[in-house]
């Protein structure tokens, strides 16, 4: 059995009280990390399994909600989430539901949580097998929550929606490839790719183009910056995911 775990809630809230308590009833070693980005960032340690336990405060926090995210894909934890159906659906407009193995809703029953967590066998390999990752970079919220809705069954998805947002988020996290649109208000496609080949941090990067921007000027200017592929939004989506899959075959 897993024995060490890591509650993020609000420390004086009598929930997340009640609930370590009762962990550490059945000797479970309890972890508790206060919910602000900050003081998740800085632990240096952690546990295999996340139980976090969401309210409204932190349901539109988007800055926590990529923290934790990103704290979940990088040490491969289970992930679970504890709290109103409401503010989850809210959270997951930020936070990666492919990644919580389970939720469970208020009132929360201790013991469904403990009983759930004893079917976790310590000999297993308990940490989740990595994914590659892909930052999608596009203006438009349809095409990145449809494009992201394709993907996300295979990879862990990220989305920046101005080449500004993009760039910011590369100096910060390491992703397997970038998705990018061409016709952006801004920064464009190609000035993204050009800051991305020009800088020793990200200039290994793969970068496909994933644009309606389909007339030959466009394109051959977009190829002579050298993006791995240059990809319409047009395709059909099976091909557009066969693409992305067989880029990423051995």
């Amino acid at each position: 059995m897993i024995k060490r775990i890591l509650l993020i809630g609000e420390e004086k809230s009598f929930m997340v009280s009640s609930i370590a308590n009762g962990l550490r009833r059945e000797l479970f070693e309890v972890v508790t990390a206060e919910p602000v980005a900050p003081v998740l960032k800085k632990l240096t340690e952690v546990p295999q399994v996340v139980l976090f336990y969401l309210t409204d405060n932190e349901s539109d926090n988007s800055i926590l909600l990529e923290q934790i995210n990103n704290m979940i894909i990088d040490n491969r934890c289970r992930f679970y989430v504890l709290g109103n159906p409401l503010d989850m659906e809210d959270a997951y407009r930020y936070l990666l539901k492919q990644n919580v193995l389970k939720e469970f809703y208020r009132p929360i029953n201790v013991q469904n949580i403990i009983e759930e967590l004893l079917k976790i066998d310590e000999t297993e390999a308990v940490r989740l097998p990595g994914r590659k990752k892909i930052l999608l970079v596009d203006d438009d919220e349809v095409t990145l929550r449809t494009i992201s809705n394709w993907l996300q069954e295979r990879y862990t998805v990220y989305m920046a929606n101005s080449g500004k947002d993009a760039l910011r988020f590369l100096m910060e996290n390491v992703v397997d490839l970038v998705l990018l649109d061409y016709d952006m208000p801004g920064l464009s496609g190609p000035d993204v790719l050009d800051a991305i080949r020009n800088d020793p941090m990200t200039e290994s990067v793969p970068v496909m183009f994933l644009t309606g921007k389909n007339d030959q000027e466009s394109v051959l200017y977009a190829v002579s910056l050298h993006p791995d592929k240059y990809l319409l939004k047009t395709l059909p989506k099976d091909d557009i995911i066969k693409t992305i899959d067989e880029f990423f075959l051995p």
